[in-house]
């Protein structure tokens, strides 16, 4: 989701600085300006979904007349933990009652990503027909860096064993920047691709795991 943010960010950045105003008879820039907001208001939209699941959630954990006091604050304080790992570091919440919610965020953000490219596309080649090919080269980079986004769903799972020991988990990378781990004292964390270094870097609370990539 950061990414997906970050691009957002940059649309808007280049929608004030890159297209500029509208040029005489060019018709690609209000469609593309449409674009872009229409791709801004959708990541909104998913975004949304995922908090209006979050508040279902603790006003059923409130209202459940079978936990009792001190249930109903240990699942309102993991519901919490949630919630501030998904608003402050991006992270789609995991747990199986957001399934739905996460699911219907993942398929908003790839339709609205979609349709963005192909708003390029054609901003591109109309760019390119009319001989502006310095806005043209800016859109491609904005659309390049749109598409370099990790796709959406499973990247990955590593199988670890440490040598000498008993212990063995397995690490599932997410393509919204998590990462899961079925064994140990940290089980959820977040990771990122260092382009330069061709390597994932995993944070698993207080312990940092990296892994070359292709």
């Amino acid at each position: 989701m950061r990414q997906a943010l970050a691009i957002a960010s940059l649309l808007l950045f280049a929608a004030c600085s890159v297209a500029g105003e509208p040029d005489k008879g060019d018709a690609s820039t209000p469609d593309l300006e449409k674009a872009r907001a229409d791709y801004r208001d959708s990541l909104e939209r998913a975004r949304s979904t995922v908090l209006r699941a979050i508040a279902a959630v603790s006003d059923r954990i409130q209202s459940n007349k079978s936990l009792n006091a001190e249930q109903k604050l240990a699942q309102i304080r993991e519901l919490r933990d949630e919630e501030k790992a998904f608003t402050e570091d991006g992270i789609l919440p995991q747990s199986f009652r957001f399934k739905t919610a996460v699911a219907e965020y993942r398929r908003i953000a790839k339709q609205a990503k979609i349709k963005m490219v192909k708003a390029y596309e054609t901003a591109i080649n109309s760019c390119v027909k009319a001989k502006e090919i310095e806005k043209a080269s800016a859109l491609l980079a904005e659309k390049k860096a749109l598409q370099d986004e990790i796709p959406d769903g499973l990247l990955g799972k590593w199988d670890v064993t440490l040598t000498g020991s008993n212990y063995r988990t397995e690490w599932t990378f997410n393509a919204d920047g998590t990462v899961l781990s079925t064994q140990g004292g940290s089980k959820t964390g977040t990771w990122t691709f260092e382009k330069d270094k061709k390597r994932f870097f995993g944070q698993l609370r207080a312990k940092a795991l990296s892994g070359p990539y292709g």
